[in-house]
C-alpha cells in the first residue's frame, strides 16, 4: 500500500533524551545569565547564527529565572517551560511561566528568537 510502512519508528535512546533535556534547560539559564550581564560573547555562544549580536548592555530590569521545567523535545526543536520574573527593584513582577523555544544547531541547543526592532 502506498504510504504505509512496516518499519517501527526509530527508538529514542533514553539516556540521550535525558541529556538533551538537561542541555536545553542549561542553555536557557546560560542565555539569561548572559543577557542580564550584557555579555555579548556568551549571548552569541547560546544563540543561532541569525540571532548573533554585535553589542549588548545589562538591562535596567534583569530577568530572574526561578525554575526551568522539563523540556519537550521534537527532533531539532525544544520547548522549555521557564518560571521567570522581572527584577523591578522594590517591586519585582510576579513570576510567570513562559515557553522558550530552542533549536539544535551544530549539535547544540541554542536560542534563536530575534528581537523586534524598537521604534524610536
Amino acid at each position: 500500500m502506498i504510504g504505509c510502512t512496516t518499519e517501527a519508528p526509530a527508538e529514542i535512546d533514553p539516556e540521550q533524551a535525558a541529556a538533551d533535556r538537561v542541555a536545553a534547560a542549561e542553555t536557557v539559564r546560560r542565555y539569561f545569565d548572559a543577557y542580564n550581564a550584557g555579555d555579548v560573547q556568551a549571548l552569541n555562544e547560546n544563540s543561532c547564527q541569525a540571532a548573533q549580536r554585535t553589542d549588548a548592555s545589562p538591562p535596567t530590569f534583569p530577568t530572574i529565572v526561578h525554575d526551568t521545567g522539563v523540556p519537550t523535545i521534537t527532533a531539532d526543536s525544544a520547548s522549555v517551560p521557564v518560571s521567570m520574573s522581572i527584577d523591578g527593584g522594590a517591586t519585582p513582577s510576579e513570576p510567570r511561566t513562559v515557553t522558550i523555544p530552542l533549536v539544535r544547531d551544530g549539535g547544540r541547543w541554542v536560542f534563536c528568537m530575534l528581537e523586534r526592532p524598537t521604534n524610536g
